[in-house]
């Protein structure tokens, strides 16, 4: 059965998913940051043979890699948006928002980070 959160409980679940967002773009930005650091991009690949950075020059790479890493970072948090779920607390139906409250079932959607499901 399907009951909504307290407020309480509502501002947990708004931490925690703001906080795996953040991970989730801290994670990407490092990602980019390794990958800007270590290899060459496509035409100075071709051009030098290798897809690997000379150890001599990881160092001179380096502040380009960290400014890349941090505005990818600031990017994918800012627009990582996904479809809000909702759910009918009645008939336990699911559907992503689409502006339709109403359910089929005489019941109504409810936004699914309200809600909780109780055994």
């Amino acid at each position: 059965m399907w009951i909504k959160r307290t407020e309480a409980e509502l501002a947990e679940e708004q931490r925690r998913q703001r906080r795996s967002r953040l991970r989730a773009a801290l994670l990407f930005g490092a990602f980019v940051l390794l990958l800007v650091t270590f290899f060459f991009g496509g035409r100075e690949a071709l051009r030098r043979g290798r897809f690997t950075v000379p150890v001599g020059e990881l160092l001179s790479r380096f502040p380009f890699a960290i400014a890349a890493g941090a505005i990818s970072s600031f990017v994918f948090y800012k627009w990582e948006r996904k479809r809000p779920t909702m759910i009918c607390p009645k008939c336990e139906r699911s559907k992503y928002d689409d502006g339709v409250i109403q359910c089929s079932c005489g019941g109504h959607y409810e936004p699914m980070e309200g809600m909780k499901y109780v055994a």
